[in-house]
């Protein structure tokens, strides 16, 4: 009689655990400058959405050595959804000379919480 005891234990164990829940890194992204100097009179025709979709933001690892999540980037706000634990942040793009003064960054999620992270993309473009 002690197998199926032991198969009841167990089986109750896994029945009640619980998973945290994810946590989310979330926030606005600005990208600029979008063109060059512009003549007088004259609107620079900008497709945001192109803009947007050579650029993701991506969360590595705390050692920054492995991608767990990545997030394009839509109408300017990304949303990266993680497990509770320490990532490095960091923008994913087609484009060399792209920055972001507060990439990479460590951030701390904890399960069930967002974390607000905005980031400002300079392209280099002058």
């Amino acid at each position: 009689m002690k197998p199926l005891l032991d198969w009841t234990i167990l089986l109750t164990t896994a029945i009640g655990c619980t998973t945290q829940p994810r946590g989310m890194i979330e926030g606005r992204v600005t990208i600029g400058p979008l063109h060059g100097p512009v003549p007088p009179g004259r609107e620079p025709d900008v497709d945001m959405a192109a803009v947007y979709a050579s650029r993701e933001i991506a969360a590595f690892t705390a050692d920054g050595a492995s991608e767990v999540a990545r997030s394009a980037i839509t109408d300017g706000v990304y949303r990266i959804e993680v497990p509770p634990g320490t990532y490095v942040v960091k923008l994913v793009s087609k484009s060399e000379m792209d920055t972001a003064k507060n990439l990479p960054r460590t951030v701390e999620v904890t399960g069930g919480a967002s974390l607000e992270l905005d980031i400002e993309v300079d392209t280099g473009i002058r």
